[in-house]
């Protein structure tokens, strides 16, 4: 019925991949319940959105790399799946919030540092720089280049000359078979090391970020990762 009344995508508050994680936020659900959740919508045609959230204090790196696989089992299961992951922002009047408090973290003590304590501005202490990379990998070149389409059809069409010609060289330097080729495998075997694939696709993506913003004045991180999906979907 949802379906047949328009509806293209369900967003669920998935959360994360590891169990204990979401008894600390109080979830009430448990990750292999999620996963059903990705096996029931398999065959609808509905697009299934998971919401996660990796980054929790007093927690090990462990906590990231169970969500990045769960994800990965969730389009095992089901292909017509994408997802988002966002870092953990320490909100008061939750448990959790305490809990940041007591890895020698200070909340805002200002409104005009409440104003500043958003989920893309805030970064947490105990993120290691590694981890937020090691998320960026992820999202920007594991996910999407290991997709069962690859990186989907070229679209160069409404382009001059000039704009076809470098999204010609950019296509083939950072968005070609040999980086699907070892993504696919990466993920199939789990082999997230020594990323330095990685890192050049991601060097690829900041000059296309760099130049975005010089050209078009884009200043949405997402918005290349999320042409991506439209594309895809």
């Amino acid at each position: 019925l949802m379906k047949e009344s328009g509806c293209k995508e369900v967003r669920i508050g998935f959360e994360s991949g590891s169990d204990e994680a979401l008894e600390k936020m109080n979830k009430m659900v448990t990750v292999a319940q999620n996963l059903a959740c990705v096996e029931k919508m398999r065959g609808t045609g509905i697009r299934l959105h998971l919401s996660t959230i990796v980054g929790f204090p007093a927690m090990d790196s462990k906590e990231i790399t169970d969500t990045m696989d769960t994800v990965l089992k969730g389009r095992e299961i089901n292909p017509n799946v994408d997802f988002r992951i966002f870092f953990f922002t320490p909100y008061p009047s939750t448990l959790l919030y305490d809990v940041a408090l007591t890895t020698g973290w200070k909340g805002p003590q200002s409104l005009e540092e409440w104003a500043g304590h958003t989920l893309r501005a805030f970064r947490a202490p105990w993120i290691s720089k590694s981890h937020r990379k090691q998320v960026k990998n992820f999202c920007f070149y594991f996910y999407p280049y290991s997709s069962s389409e690859g990186l989907g059809p070229k679209d160069y069409a409404g382009r001059k000359l000039g704009k076809k010609l470098l999204k010609f060289i950019y296509n083939m330097v950072f968005e070609n078979r040999f980086f699907v080729f070892l993504a696919k495998w990466r993920v199939k075997y789990r082999f997230f090391r020594f990323p330095i694939d990685a890192e050049f696709v991601m060097f690829g993506l900041r000059m296309k970020s760099l130049y975005g913003k010089l050209v078009y004045k884009n200043v949405d991180p997402f918005s290349y990762y999320d042409d991506y999906l439209s594309k895809k979907f």
